[in-house]
């Protein structure tokens, strides 16, 4: 995706109302660029040359990750210490506040961390929409069983500075 459609992509988002394991970490470069309550926004650059830009909200042992570059999809990244899964996928369900839940098909499991890109249609902006106008984002099995919950306390105008970071990528 083109950094402009990006761009487009989250403002359009936020005006509505990205493979990498946390230990990646370890080889890169990382540098706060945004803060906001819950929420951090960080520019990552790797060994290898390559950038990104991720908008985090972490406690102890878990996290959840918008991950953004200017070519790959955007990717969700849910990580916890507690998981330690063998590679594989899973449907999973997702649920801001209130809001009708979504469905995360085939989501890729990779050690401790659960990895979904999403879709550059009208539902991946619906998708950030919920997440910069909610409170609580909640990872669910397809039951509806609740695995974690995440606050969204600052996503707003972190999404913004994820797409201005994305804009500021060599």
């Amino acid at each position: 995706m083109q950094a402009k459609a990006l761009r487009s992509m989250l403002l359009g988002a936020v005006l509505a109302a990205g493979l990498l394991p946390a230990s990646a970490w370890a080889d890169s470069t990382n540098s706060i660029v945004y803060r906001l309550k819950d929420w951090e926004v960080r520019s990552v650059a790797w060994d290898d040359g390559t950038t990104a830009c991720v908008a985090e909200v972490s406690y102890a042992k878990d996290s959840f990750s918008i991950w953004a570059d200017k070519t790959n999809p955007i990717r969700l990244q849910f990580f916890s210490t507690d998981w330690n899964f063998n590679e594989g996928v899973t449907d999973l369900k997702l649920r801001i506040d209130g809001r009708a839940s979504w469905t995360l098909r085939d989501a890729d499991l990779y050690k401790n961390s659960i990895l979904f890109d999403l879709p550059t249609s009208n539902a991946g902006t619906q998708f950030l929409a919920e997440v910069a106008h909610g409170d609580t984002l909640y990872l669910m099995e397809t039951d509806g069983r609740e695995v974690q919950d995440y606050s969204l306390s600052g996503s707003r105008a972190s999404i913004v500075a994820l797409s201005d970071c994305v804009d500021a990528l060599k």
